[in-house]
């Protein structure tokens, strides 16, 4: 989980810190002899509400799709304009 946080979320060395501490467990209440965990320092608790919460629900999650749709869409329109004719273009290395 360390690496995927690293490399897709771009945390920096001392976010990966944080969560390597953490030791508390996801849930709500902490791991048995972490008790003493402050909430501020439960980051994995924390993450895992925040998905929870707004990712496990068709609103959240519709709006998460529509902004990505138009803002790919206008990517999409910048990198490849409509000009009337066909044309072969290759997606994956124009846009990364």
């Amino acid at each position: 989980m360390l690496i995927a946080i690293e490399n897709m979320m771009g945390a920096t060395p001392d976010d990966l810190a944080k969560f390597a501490r953490d030791k508390s467990g996801r849930l709500p209440v902490p791991r048995p002899g972490t008790e003493a965990t402050p909430a501020r320092d439960r980051v994995w608790a924390s993450l895992h509400a925040v998905m929870h919460q707004y990712l496990a629900t068709t609103r959240y999650t519709n709006a998460l799709a529509a902004s990505y749709q138009r803002f790919f869409g206008e990517r999409l329109a910048q990198r490849f304009p409509v000009g009337g004719e066909w044309r072969e273009a290759s997606v994956l290395s124009d846009i990364l």
